[in-house]
């Protein structure tokens, strides 16, 4: 029970006004979702249109993390075939080298062992480029999802 102390005269009444409000915060951890979770924030109606268009921007920025990273795991698949070609080749010269009159097609697997070590670099390259891309825009959705309150 509550109890607050009005004023009055004897014998009279009067009004008084008790307004009741009650202050809450929900909190959500912004930082574990995945691009499809952040992309129903973002269109989530109880947010003001600015934090939405915040968090419209971080969820792009998380498809393209997860495009890169696709694209980065495909060019892994390409390097692994590429190396295990490369095994291949390796040992298929070792035991051509020991045999007569092959050395015009051992020669053909040394200029493709040496066309796929070009492919090697390019492709690691490449990786080491999405991989590199993809930490840029992880840190930009940190401090976009940090400078979010709403």
């Amino acid at each position: 029970a509550l109890r607050f102390e009005v004023p009055l005269e004897a014998n009279s009444t009067r009004e008084f006004v008790l307004i009741e409000e009650r202050t809450g915060s929900e909190s959500i951890t912004l930082s574990y979702l995945d691009y499809d979770e952040m992309r129903m924030y973002a269109l989530n109606k109880e947010f003001d249109e600015q934090s939405r268009a915040k968090l419209a921007e971080v969820a792009v920025r998380m498809k393209q993390v997860a495009d890169l990273e696709d694209e980065s795991e495909r060019l892994d698949d390409q390097l692994a075939t590429v190396n295990a070609e490369q095994t291949r080749l390796r040992g298929n010269i070792q035991t051509l080298n020991s045999v007569a009159g092959q050395q015009q097609r051992v020669q053909e697997m040394a200029e493709q062992l040496a066309q796929n070590e070009a492919r090697i670099k390019a492709l690691e390259a490449r990786i080491q480029t999405l991989a590199d891309d993809a930490e840029k825009l992880q840190e930009q959705i940190e401090v976009d999802l940090l400078a979010l309150a709403f």
